[in-house]
């Protein structure tokens, strides 16, 4: 939460001063604006013609099926991110099997997974949560599809694949980088 210090008003004319006193000085929370509702106005307000290639990250932090919860949740920490896709390498193709977030971490009921590893305890693995079938987004496409896919199927990523091998990532934030630019 930003908390910024309180800024000084100057005091109301008499003519605005019933005004003045009527509006709302205690930060009473009125609503909720999230990133769902901004990308709802881009995709209805604002050209996003340019393709999703041109906007997607091409160094992609991903995990393996086989990997342990606890290093998957400390990878997510380190770089920042609140979900992966899930890969499987073979033959020296990167293909996509499925998406793993925070949230199916913590809905799981594996947040706290560290300690059992230590504990001689099997910790879960990717595979046991991950979700597929993966919702995945050719690279030529534009970005007004993609934002359309993104709220339809309530996804904040979209792995970028072209012949079956993952080539990219584009998530919401992506999108509202190359807006705001």
């Amino acid at each position: 939460m930003i908390r910024r210090p309180p800024r000084s008003t100057p005091k109301p004319s008499s003519a605005a001063s019933d005004v003045y006193k009527r509006q709302p000085t205690n930060r009473t929370v009125v609503g909720v604006l999230k990133m769902d509702d901004i990308l709802r106005f881009l995709l209805n307000s604002l050209d996003l013609e340019p393709k999703v290639e041109e906007v997607m990250t091409r160094e992609v932090v991903s995990c393996g099926a086989d990997d342990e919860l606890s290093s998957v949740w400390e990878l997510m920490e380190h770089e920042e991110l609140s979900g992966l896709p899930v890969v499987q390498r073979e033959k020296g193709k990167v293909r996509v099997v499925g998406v793993v977030t925070r949230t199916d971490i913590i809905s799981s009921g594996t947040a706290r997974i560290a300690g059992e590893s230590k504990k001689g305890k099997t910790p879960p693995k990717v595979k046991s949560i991950m979700r597929t079938p993966v919702i995945t987004i050719p690279p030529e496409v534009s970005l007004s599809k993609a934002v359309d896919l993104m709220l339809s199927k309530k996804v904040k990523r979209l792995p970028v694949v072209r012949a079956g091998e993952l080539i990219g990532i584009i998530s919401r934030s992506d999108i509202l980088k190359m807006v705001c630019r």
